[in-house]
């Protein structure tokens, strides 16, 4: 189950302002995801805007009401089986989500919990998580691991890159519904991103064979 179970009470735009701890959870988790709100506690115009946002990208009626639905799609609850390694690292990578990039970052393939990436890291170290294979700690390198083009991402686990083939300088992971995981820079953190900004980016898309 969610480690956030929900409260049995819908949160949304009215008058008088909605205000609770469980407000505050909502704001601190669309941070997480990359939206840019304080977490204040209210449940005011710009909370309401955000939670429609992340409801669209999500496939979620966009009515900016925080139930059921839209609380578990902010909280995933069971955890992906072993055998699913799709489910499993789209699950790894959503919560690595509001974890600041470093460059350079190296981390412990087997710590299951790192405090930090860069891009590339990142993906070496998801990909280790669920396959206990290493497929190398930068962006070239791991051009020599994901070979197989796409045209455009099908799966988790497809993986972006940006600049020149053998000559990349960032890369990302797809987790399904149209959204992409990245560690993008000192600026951005860990963040969601979409597949249509990967492409106003210049991304291309590749996959590793047999996944």
């Amino acid at each position: 189950m969610s480690s956030f179970p929900y409260p049995r009470h819908l949160h949304r735009l009215q008058h008088p302002m909605m205000q609770d701890d469980h407000v505050r959870w909502i704001q601190q988790q669309l941070r997480n995801y990359g939206y840019g709100l304080a977490v204040d506690g209210w449940y005011g115009s710009l909370t309401d805007a955000i939670v429609r946002r992340f409801q669209a990208t999500h496939g979620l009626a966009t009515d900016g009401v925080v139930g059921p639905a839209t609380w578990h799609a902010l909280w995933p609850g069971e955890p992906a089986s072993a055998g699913d390694k799709y489910g499993r690292i789209r699950q790894l990578a959503l919560a690595q989500v509001g974890k600041p990039y470093v460059y350079g970052a190296e981390v412990k393939l087997d710590n299951p919990n790192p405090l930090r990436f860069d891009c590339s890291e990142l993906i070496e170290w998801l990909f280790y998580q669920v396959e206990k294979i290493d497929v190398g700690d930068w962006t070239v390198a791991q051009e020599r691991v994901f070979t197989q083009r796409l045209s455009a991402p099908e799966k988790p686990g497809d993986v972006f890159y940006m600049g020149r083939v053998g000559n990349s300088t960032h890369m990302g992971i797809y987790v399904g519904n149209g959204q992409v995981v990245e560690a993008r820079g000192a600026l951005y953190g860990t963040i969601i991103s979409t597949v249509a900004d990967i492409a106003r980016r210049g991304g291309w898309w590749r996959r590793k064979p047999n996944w």
